[in-house]
């Protein structure tokens, strides 16, 4: 099978096999670009195109965060997901790291969100 590289509706580069859709073909992100830190399709390095971190980086961390305006149950899912396909991609990497990298910073991103809306809420009830 070969890939052609087109345009779809929206304007976005596309990879064909075989004449269906694939997923979206790399672009070179702008300086300015918000979405840069996104995860390389292609190749799936799970490396950060931009920043060449583990993907999710911390910029897409902020994106993703923002992205799911904050509804974190639904975040992990989508992760958890990334995550299954991330061990088949990578799989000599150990599954605790992977897992690490998806979701651990996550889970540790919702305990000090808890432990900070505890603490402002016994400040309210003793103020």
């Amino acid at each position: 099978m070969t890939a052609t590289s087109t345009h779809n509706q929206r304007g976005r580069n596309e990879i064909r096999h075989g004449g269906r859709h694939a997923r979206p073909a790399p672009s070179v992100p702008q300086v300015n670009d918000p979405n840069a830190h996104h995860p390389p399709a292609p190749d799936r390095t799970w490396v950060c195109f931009w920043c060449s971190q583990p993907w999710p980086c911390r910029p897409a961390q902020g994106r993703l965060l923002a992205q799911y305006d904050e509804a974190l149950e639904s975040l992990y899912m989508a992760l958890l997901q990334l995550l299954e396909q991330a061990c088949r991609d990578l799989p000599r990497q150990p599954a605790g790291a992977l897992h690490w990298q998806f979701v651990g910073w996550l889970q540790d991103y919702a305990s000090a969100r808890a432990r900070e809306a505890a603490a402002a809420a016994a400040a309210a009830a003793t103020g």
